[in-house]
């Protein structure tokens, strides 16, 4: 005899549809299938089985990253990652991809597994999280240093909005990643032109930065023969006369004096980047470099556009 309640509405029978294959799992014991989760379905678990204390904290602005590749279309239906329910029904694996499905509204496919024993979660989802250079790696780009890449391209995508911090926080890895494989050539140069920047001057600049700097002085159209003389000569040194925009730059970066006042990660990039172009803008017009404060960075006047 069934003994499930009657449903009507859509949201009822997608409940019913649940609880039919609960008790499924109970007869057959643990199964998975894949299916197509509407944002109605996930809302429905996330209020009714996904109880306080049976699943992780959710995180919001993590939820809401996902739920932004959801909408532009970069899910991929073919992840092995999905939903999975204790033997009661209740969810004990997925909830962000939930929270992500309900908040951007869109069908998603993906696996979900009904009548997983209740002490798996123990051991669910306690591994690292993958980095975009994790991503970078495993698609084999051709590029020296994929932790290099990822950073230059997440630095090269924020500097491109009016509110850096903002757009780090809403930086997806698959954003980066995408980013990344639509420029890989530009990238793989840039990366290459970075580090070995940053082995010439051995200061504490990052490579990624001094990358970055490479990539958006190319992207605005400066020839590339004079911009690798330009980083050749920050590298080495060789030739530059004491009030050489080049000069003060190199100098200034070995010293640690670019970014010296600022402990936050992003303003220490915008620093290190907005100095460079300083310093190119200064070295293309021909004019000397009168002081220090001419090329450093200021929150006021931010990174500035790039003369070609």
């Amino acid at each position: 005899m069934n003994t499930l309640p009657r449903f009507s509405t859509k949201a009822n029978i997608e409940e019913r549809q649940h609880l039919e294959r609960v008790a499924c799992a109970r007869r057959v014991g643990m199964f998975t299938e894949r299916m197509t989760v509407t944002p109605e379905f996930a809302r429905l678990i996330l209020e009714k089985f996904a109880p306080a204390g049976t699943n992780r904290r959710l995180r919001h602005m993590y939820a809401s990253l996902i739920a932004r590749d959801i909408a532009q279309g970069r899910w991929n239906a073919n992840t092995h990652q999905g939903l999975a329910f204790r033997e009661d029904g209740i969810l004990q694996d997925g909830q962000h991809r939930l929270a992500a499905c309900a908040e951007s509204g869109v069908a998603i496919t993906l696996p979900v597994t009904y009548g997983q024993p209740n002490d798996v979660f123990e051991v669910v989802d306690q591994g690292t999280p993958r980095t975009t250079a994790d991503l970078i790696q495993r698609a084999g780009l051709d590029i020296p240093s994929s932790a290099n890449a990822a950073a230059l391209a997440r630095l090269v995508l924020c500097l491109r909005g009016n509110d850096f911090a903002a757009a780090a926080r809403g930086m997806s890895r698959a954003v980066v990643y995408e980013f990344v494989g639509d420029n890989r050539d530009s990238i793989n140069h840039a990366v290459r032109v970075g580090m070995n920047t940053a082995t010439g001057l051995k200061s504490k600049t990052s490579p990624s930065m001094l990358g970055a700097a490479f990539y958006l002085i190319i992207e605005a159209g400066a020839p590339e023969a004079v911009a690798h003389e330009f980083f050749d000569r920050l590298k080495d040194g060789v030739g530059l006369t004491k009030r050489s925009p080049i000069l003060v730059l190199r100098e200034a970066t070995k010293a640690g004096a670019v970014y010296g006042r600022y402990t936050n990660s992003g303003e220490r990039a915008r620093a290190s980047v907005a100095a460079i172009i300083s310093a190119w803008n200064l070295w293309r017009a021909g004019k000397p470099c009168q002081s220090l404060n001419s090329i450093l960075y200021s929150r006021e006047t931010g990174v500035p556009t790039v003369t070609p």
